[in-house]
């Protein structure tokens, strides 16, 4: 890479870098009042009427968000004129620096959305993840209307050892303990593991609004052995551990250029289709067909983008997973996780917002799948999409040995 000015371009760089790395869409967009939200709608469902939430966000952290997107924006100008990139791996690292910078700005917009009193946040939540296709929805359609059991998938444990896992428990200190085990073992540098009562699910977050990333359990979790390998399996030895890998990729070539800070940035896209679907692979390993993406996230991302309202997307999941033979309970609350996950961040439930996000599930297993059959080494950097990957390998990257290579930990949580 030439650089008109490394001065300039490092103190661009790590302008960049501080705000960009901060910008945490899923942080963001969730409310302050979900927990109060989610309980007076399961108790209204309960009674047979489905109802709007009414959200309210930290104003404090998306008014810091709008000013970072302000800041990055200036300075990812400057940085991208001072950059001129001469060999393979110069243009396929510009591209990707260009895809963060965008989307850490279609962040800052979702949160300046919010502050405005708009649902325009979907919008810019819709260039981050993309939108599932209608043959993607009429597949999920109809694998929410079939009944019949899926053949059964191997697993790494018997149904006695499954059985066995799940008599032990774990609360969030629990699940923290055994989550610093496995960092520790792997020696992953640079990461928290922190117990949250603004946290809605365990989340790993390259990007925190605290400028450093954290592994995220909800105050309230608990959990049984076995979602606990499960969980070991899907967020720290797939999710942490491919942010990881990628981020040493980059530091193979930037550590000692002006770039440098912008080495975590790299490493981790917020389009998560790959990066869910190598995880969704794991969780199907540890856990069978139990595991296996289910349907109601796209279909209440359909939903939300034909400008349904919270209530009228949760009772069609209700109703689909109820003519599917679950039992009342399951299906509220199951119908709650996917209309929030798909309405998470609108300031107004009433319609014309959705949060796109979550399809990556459904779609990213089936990809992940195919990509191990024919590149499995792929799956060792699945914080950068399918195509960041296949850019980097045709540079000339170095992507057959893994800083961090798979150790199997959630086999013995």
């Amino acid at each position: 890479m030439f650089y008109e000015q490394n001065h300039t371009a490092r103190e661009a760089a790590q302008t960049v870098a501080n705000t960009a790395m901060t910008l945490n869409p899923v942080e963001l967009v969730t409310p302050v009042n979900v927990d109060d939200e989610k309980e007076l709608w399961i108790a209204a469902a309960n009674e047979g009427e489905f109802i709007n939430p009414q959200f309210k966000y930290d104003r404090e952290k998306l008014t810091q968000a709008v000013i970072h997107g302000i800041q990055l924006r200036t300075a990812s100008n400057i940085l991208f004129n001072c950059c001129s990139p001469i060999t393979d791996i110069d243009h396929a690292i510009k591209k990707i620096l260009h895809h963060r910078v965008d989307d850490a700005l279609c962040t800052a917009n979702m949160a300046a959305s919010i502050l405005l009193g708009s649902n325009a946040g979907g919008s810019y939540a819709q260039r981050i993840y993309g939108t599932p296709d209608k043959l993607l929805v009429a597949e999920c359609l109809q694998a929410a209307q079939r009944t019949e059991p899926a053949e059964e998938l191997p697993t790494k444990y018997t149904s006695d050892q499954r059985a066995k896992l799940k008599e032990c428990k774990y609360d969030a200190s629990g699940i923290q303990q055994e989550f610093l085990r496995v960092v520790n073992l792997h020696a992953f540098k640079n990461w928290g593991v922190i117990i949250s009562d603004q946290a809605t699910a365990i989340d790993v977050r390259n990007k925190t609004s605290y400028g450093h990333p954290q592994v995220v359990i909800p105050i309230t979790r608990k959990v049984d052995g076995l979602k606990l390998a499960e969980l070991i399996g899907h967020e720290l030895e797939c999710h942490l551990r491919d942010s990881a890998n990628a981020e040493a990729l980059f530091a193979e070539h930037l550590s000692h250029a002006p770039l440098a800070p912008l080495i975590p940035l790299l490493a981790k896209s917020d389009d998560e289709l790959f990066y869910e679907g190598h995880a969704k692979l794991s969780d199907v390993a540890i856990n069978g067909n139990a595991s296996l993406p289910k349907p109601y996230y796209t279909l209440a991302i359909d939903a939300a983008l034909r400008n349904q309202s919270f209530a009228e997307i949760g009772e069609y999941i209700y109703r689909l997973r109820i003519e599917n033979g679950e039992e009342k309970t399951s299906a509220i609350k199951g119908a709650w996780t996917a209309t929030y996950r798909a309405m998470r961040g609108s300031f107004d439930t009433l319609g014309g917002y959705a949060f796109t996000k979550d399809y990556a599930y459904w779609t990213g297993y089936r990809l992940a799948s195919e990509v191990q059959q024919f590149a499995p080494h792929y799956l060792d950097y699945a914080s950068l999409t399918y195509e960041e990957i296949k850019l980097l390998d045709d540079a000339g990257f170095d992507l057959k040995h893994p800083r961090y290579p798979a150790m199997d930990l959630a086999a013995n949580p």
